[in-house]
């Protein structure tokens, strides 16, 4: 996998800020850290969306164990008192975005010897094109160059417009990893 560029770009597009969404699990803010020697500011509060036994749910995972969520996750979620092992449940995407904004240009492989872009290029991706982390990337049998990157992924917590640099991270419920699979040849 190539390195990503070392010129990252400078600025975060309006675009960015209202609605980048994808995959796995995601880390956010809004429920108190467990007891332990590393400060509840330090701690990272793993999010999951998940079915049992035909629901969807979301809930906070701790080591093994899932921790169920009531109320609106972006808002203020807390736990019900029900707890299941992470090996009982399926996991989902994060979230069912209404948009999913990506952005180009992160491999410099991706614009050759031309100058690194003033803005990053951006495009969207259907919705549906998000999935779980154990789902199976279905890759069509026609497709013959396949190239898969990992991406950071940000997932948006509330509706934002016009936003500035200084405010956007207000607007950020959490990141997690993505693998942002394509065929470059229908790339266009």
């Amino acid at each position: 996998m190539e390195e990503p560029m070392n010129n990252p770009f400078t600025h975060v597009t309006t675009s960015i800020v209202a609605g980048l969404i994808a995959t796995a699990l995601f880390a956010g803010a809004g429920i108190p850290a467990r007891e332990s020697n590393v400060e509840a500011s330090q701690q990272v509060t793993k999010y999951v969306r998940y079915s049992h036994e035909g629901n969807t749910s979301y809930g906070v995972l701790e080591d093994t164990t899932v921790y169920e969520l009531d109320g609106d996750i972006f808002v203020s979620p807390s736990r019900s008192g029900r707890r299941m092992p992470l090996a009982d449940l399926t996991l989902l995407a994060p979230v069912e975005p209404s948009k999913v904004i990506a952005v180009g240009f992160n491999y410099r492989s991706h614009i050759g010897s031309s100058p690194v872009p003033e803005d990053p290029g951006l495009f969207a991706k259907f919705p549906t094109s998000i999935i779980g982390p154990d789902a199976e990337i279905v890759i069509p049998s026609d497709a013959g160059d396949v190239h898969y990157e990992g991406e950071l992924v940000v997932v948006i917590g509330s509706t934002a417009k016009n936003v500035s640099i200084e405010d956007a991270s207000d607007h950020i419920f959490g990141v997690t990893a993505g693998n942002d699979v394509s065929e470059r040849a229908w790339q266009g």
